[in-house]
Protein backbone atom coordinates (compact mmCIF):
# COMPACT_ATOMS: atom_id res chain seq x y z
CA UNK A 1 0.00 0.00 0.00
CA UNK A 2 1.72 3.69 -1.15
CA UNK A 3 -1.03 5.53 0.98
CA UNK A 4 -1.43 5.10 4.24
CA UNK A 5 -4.21 6.37 6.63
CA UNK A 6 -2.90 6.85 10.42
CA UNK A 7 -6.07 5.90 11.74
CA UNK A 8 -5.33 7.16 16.02
CA UNK A 9 -5.01 10.93 13.87
CA UNK A 10 -7.81 10.32 10.90
CA UNK A 11 -11.19 12.99 11.98
CA UNK A 12 -13.18 11.57 9.38
CA UNK A 13 -13.59 15.26 8.12
CA UNK A 14 -13.72 13.23 4.73
CA UNK A 15 -11.94 16.16 3.33
CA UNK A 16 -9.46 13.86 1.71
CA UNK A 17 -12.20 12.01 -0.09
CA UNK A 18 -13.38 15.63 -1.58
CA UNK A 19 -10.05 16.27 -3.30
CA UNK A 20 -9.66 12.58 -5.14
CA UNK A 21 -9.88 12.55 -8.26
CA UNK A 22 -9.30 9.04 -8.73
CA UNK A 23 -12.14 8.26 -5.80
CA UNK A 24 -9.27 5.98 -4.47
CA UNK A 25 -10.50 7.09 -1.06
CA UNK A 26 -13.93 6.52 -0.19
CA UNK A 27 -16.53 5.92 2.30
CA UNK A 28 -16.32 1.64 2.39
CA UNK A 29 -17.84 -0.32 5.60
CA UNK A 30 -18.26 3.00 7.56
CA UNK A 31 -15.30 1.60 9.70
CA UNK A 32 -14.48 3.78 12.92
CA UNK A 33 -11.02 4.36 14.68
CA UNK A 34 -10.77 4.22 18.71
CA UNK A 35 -11.75 7.96 18.70
CA UNK A 36 -15.41 7.06 17.15
CA UNK A 37 -14.89 8.71 13.76
CA UNK A 38 -15.20 7.03 10.65
CA UNK A 39 -12.02 5.85 8.60
CA UNK A 40 -12.17 5.88 4.58
CA UNK A 41 -11.88 2.77 3.23
CA UNK A 42 -8.72 3.06 0.16
CA UNK A 43 -8.01 1.11 -2.99
CA UNK A 44 -4.70 1.18 -3.96
CA UNK A 45 -5.55 0.05 -7.52
CA UNK A 46 -7.16 3.79 -7.53
CA UNK A 47 -4.36 5.81 -6.44
CA UNK A 48 -2.67 7.81 -9.03
CA UNK A 49 0.15 9.02 -5.74
CA UNK A 50 -0.89 12.73 -6.86
CA UNK A 51 -0.85 13.55 -3.57
CA UNK A 52 -4.10 16.05 -2.95
CA UNK A 53 -5.44 13.10 -0.30
CA UNK A 54 -1.92 13.99 2.14
CA UNK A 55 -1.56 17.78 1.43
CA UNK A 56 -5.45 18.69 2.67
CA UNK A 57 -5.44 16.52 5.30
CA UNK A 58 -6.01 18.64 8.11
CA UNK A 59 -4.28 16.53 11.02
CA UNK A 60 -1.42 15.08 8.93
CA UNK A 61 -3.12 11.37 9.04
CA UNK A 62 -2.57 10.64 5.23
CA UNK A 63 0.84 9.95 4.04
CA UNK A 64 1.44 9.07 0.37
CA UNK A 65 4.85 6.91 -0.74
CA UNK A 66 5.43 9.30 -4.18
CA UNK A 67 8.66 7.85 -4.61
CA UNK A 68 6.82 4.87 -6.68
CA UNK A 69 4.96 7.41 -9.09
CA UNK A 70 6.89 6.73 -12.14
CA UNK A 71 6.91 2.93 -11.56
CA UNK A 72 2.95 3.03 -11.76
CA UNK A 73 1.98 3.18 -15.24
Amino acid sequence: MKTQIDEKYCKGCSLCLAVCKPQALFEGARRRNAAGYIIPAYDDEKCTLCGNCEWTCPEFAITVDTSTRNKRK
